[in-house]
C-alpha cells in the first residue's frame, strides 16, 4: 500500500468534519421546528427499528474489510468474495424487511406509526448496496469523501426546503432515508467499475461463520445502547428516548470526527498482519492511539463543562433533559472508545474473534443486568440509563488492557507521558470556562469565546511542552493542505 496514512485521516477527517457541521445546522432547525410529539414518536418507532436493520446487515461491513485488505492484490479472489457477500447481504436484508413490516403491522395500530415503519424499511435497501467497505479495505477516502459530502449538501438544501411545518416528520425521515440509500448507490456504481459479478466457484458457507462472529462481535456493542433505548421506551417514556438519543448523538458527531486516525489505520494494519510485520503494525497502531486521544480528551471535558450551553443552542430550552445525558454520554465515548482501539483495532483484525465475543458478552450482561436492577429501584432514566453504559466499557476496556498487555504481550501504552500530558492540558479548561462564566455574555457568544480559548490554549500548552504527536499532526497538516491547494492553484 502507498497510500498516505496522513492523507487519508484528513479526508476521513473532513468527511467527518462535514457530518458534524450540517447536523449541527440541521439538528437545531429540525427540533425547533418539529413539534416535540412528533420527534419523540420518532425516536420511539427508530429505536425498534434499528434491531431488525442490524440483522439484516449483519457484520458484512466490518468482516468485508478485514478480508478484502488481506487479498487486495488478487484481482479474481476479490470479485469473488465481492459477490458471494452482495448476494449474502440480499438474502439477509430481504429477510429483515420481510420480519420488520410483519412485527410493525403486528405491533402498531396508528396509521402514522405504520407509515414510519413503511419509510424506514427503505432503508434495507441502502443496506443492500452498501459497499463502502470496499472503498476503506482499498483506503479509498478522497472518492468516500467527495461523494458523501455532495450527497450530505444535497439532503441539507432538501430539510430547508420540505420541512417547514410542525407535522413534517415524514417528510424528514423520508429525506434521511433517501439520502442514506443514495450515498450508498453511489459507491456500488463506483465499485462495479472495478469488481464484476462472477457466477463459477462461488463458495458461500466460507462466510457463515466469520460472518456470524462478526455480527456478533461488532453489534454486541450497538445493542448496547439500543436496548437502552428500547427499554427505555417501554419501561420510562418517548420522551426519555429523545434525550438518550440526543446526548448519544451529538457526542457520537465529535467522536466520529477524531476516530478516523484510528479508522483509516486499519486496513495498513490488518495487511502489515498478514505479513507478519508485527512491530511496524504496533508502531503504528500506539501512534494512532496517542493522535486519538490528543484530540479526544480535551474534547470530551469540553462537552461535560458546556453540556447545559451545547443543549440550548441545539435544541432549545425544551430539551433541558438532555443536559445531564449528554455529560454522561461525552465520557462514556471516550471510555468505549479505548476498546474500539484494542478491541476492533487489534482483537478483530487479528483474528482473535472468540476472545472479542467473550469480552464483549461480559459488558452486555453488566449493562442490561445494571438497567434491570434500576428499574427495580425506580431510579431508571435517559441519564442512569448513560452511566450503566458507561460502566459496562470501563469493565470490558479494563480486561481488553489486561489481555492485551499479560497474555498476548504487546506492551500497548494506555497511559504515558503524551497521554497523560493531554489530560493535564485539558484540566486548564476548567478555569478558563469557569471565568468566562463571571463575565455574563449571552450563551452564543460566551459558548463561541470559550471554545476559541479552550483551543488555543491546549494547543499553546501543547507546543510549550514540545509534544511529538501535536507537532507531527500539525506539520503533516499544513504539508497535505498546503500540497493540496498548490495542486488546484496550478
Amino acid at each position: 500500500m502507498t497510500k498516505s496514512l496522513a492523507k487519508n485521516a484528513i479526508f476521513k477527517s473532513v468527511l467527518n468534519i462535514c457530518n458534524i457541521i450540517i447536523p449541527i445546522i440541521v439538528g437545531p432547525y429540525v427540533l425547533r421546528v418539529l413539534n416535540r410529539e412528533y420527534y419523540d414518536l420518532y425516536n420511539s418507532v427508530n429505536s425498534i427499528f434499528q434491531f431488525f436493520l442490524i440483522f439484516g446487515a449483519l457484520g458484512i461491513y466490518n468482516y468485508g474489510v478485514r478480508e478484502i485488505s488481506k487479498i487486495s492484490s488478487e484481482k479474481d479472489e476479490c470479485n469473488r468474495f465481492y459477490t458471494e457477500l452482495f448476494f449474502i447481504g440480499v438474502v439477509s436484508n430481504i429477510i429483515g424487511l420481510g420480519v420488520y413490516l410483519t412485527f410493525g403491522f403486528l405491533t402498531e395500530k396508528d396509521t402514522l406509526t405504520r407509515i414510519l415503519c413503511c419509510i424506514l424499511s427503505a432503508q434495507f435497501f441502502g443496506n443492500i448496496f452498501n459497499f463502502e467497505w470496499v472503498n476503506e479495505a482499498h483506503e479509498n477516502y478522497v472518492f468516500i469523501a467527495v461523494k458523501s459530502i455532495i450527497v450530505k449538501i444535497v439532503y441539507f438544501v432538501c430539510i430547508f426546503i420540505f420541512v417547514r411545518e410542525c407535522n413534517d416528520i415524514l417528510a424528514y425521515i423520508g429525506l434521511l432515508t433517501g439520502s442514506m440509500i443514495l450515498n450508498t448507490l453511489i459507491s456500488f456504481i463506483f465499485i462495479k467499475r472495478r469488481y464484476k459479478f462472477v457466477f463459477k466457484g462461488l463458495k458461500f458457507k466460507r462466510h457463515f461463520l466469520p460472518i456470524l462472529n462478526t455480527f456478533i462481535i461488532v453489534n454486541i456493542m450497538l445493542f448496547y445502547a439500543q436496548f437502552d433505548k428500547l427499554m427505555l421506551n417501554y419501561f420510562v417514556d418517548e420522551s426519555s428516548v429523545s434525550a438518550y438519543q440526543i446526548s448519544q448523538y451529538i457526542s457520537s458527531l465529535c467522536y466520529s470526527v477524531v476516530i478516523a486516525v484510528v479508522t483509516v489505520t486499519i486496513p495498513r494494519i490488518a495487511n502489515l498482519i498478514a505479513q507478519e510485520k508485527t512491530e511496524e503494525a504496533h508502531g503504528i497502531h500506539q501512534s494512532s492511539a496517542n493522535v486519538f486521544l490528543m484530540f479526544m480528551l480535551p474534547i470530551t471535558l469540553g462537552i461535560v463543562l458546556l453540556a447545559k450551553e451545547i443543549i440550548w443552542i441545539y435544541g432549545g430550552d425544551q430539551y433541558d433533559d438532555c443536559v445531564q445525558p449528554l455529560m454522561v454520554y461525552a465520557v462514556l465515548q471516550l471510555v468505549s472508545s479505548v476498546h474500539y482501539i484494542l478491541g476492533d483495532a487489534y482483537f478483530y483484525i487479528t483474528g482473535r474473534e472468540k476472545l472479542l465475543l467473550l469480552i464483549n458478552s461480559c459488558g452486555a450482561v453488566v449493562n442490561i443486568g445494571l438497567n434491570f436492577l434500576l428499574i427495580a429501584l425506580k431510579m431508571f432514566s435517559a441519564t442512569t440509563a448513560a452511566i450503566t453504559l458507561l460502566s459496562a466499557y470501563a469493565l470490558i476496556g479494563i480486561i481488553d488492557y489486561i489481555v492485551l498487555r499479560k497474555k498476548y504481550g504487546y506492551k500497548f501504552l494506555l497511559f504515558n507521558k503524551h497521554t497523560l500530558l493531554y489530560l493535564v492540558c485539558s484540566l486548564v479548561f476548567i478555569p478558563v470556562i469557569m471565568l468566562m462564566r463571571l463575565a455574563g455574555l449571552n450563551i452564543f457568544l460566551h459558548t463561541g469565546i470559550c471554545f476559541v480559548l479552550c483551543v488555543v490554549v491546549y494547543a499553546f500548552l501543547l507546543f510549550i511542552f514540545k509534544d511529538s504527536y501535536f507537532r507531527n499532526t500539525a506539520d503533516k497538516f499544513g504539508r497535505k493542505i498546503k500540497s493540496m491547494f498548490m495542486r488546484n492553484k496550478k
